[in-house]
């Protein structure tokens, strides 16, 4: 992801069970999660809302994000922020859910 967000759900029956997104400011690992990666190329801010995702600068600085936290990661090299989820976030994610929910498997 270069520039802009993406929204992404991951179930059990996902293909490979792991997506990995890389964006200018750090990578993101997925399992199992809904969450949405948004950059602008200066930043990447990485919302949970579900689940949790390890998301890093790097593979060293990799963590993990719990549900309704985010962790904002410049490209400048800034130490990252694990902060409570952005409000629009959350709301854009449960409607993504309830408009796509129904597409993955429990």
């Amino acid at each position: 992801v270069i520039r802009g967000e993406a929204r992404l759900l991951t179930g059990a029956n996902f293909p490979g069970r792991v997506m990995y997104i890389e964006t200018p400011a750090g990578s993101t690992i997925l399992t199992g999660t809904l969450v949405s990666i948004a950059t602008d190329g200066t930043l990447t801010c990485v919302c949970v809302l579900e689940g949790k995702a390890q998301v890093g600068a790097s593979q060293k600085s990799m963590e993990f994000v719990p549900a309704d936290m985010r962790k904002v990661m410049f490209a400048d090299k800034r130490p990252p922020a694990m902060l409570p989820i952005e409000t629009e976030h959350a709301a854009g994610l449960a409607t993504f859910m309830r408009e796509h929910g129904k597409d993955i498997a429990p």
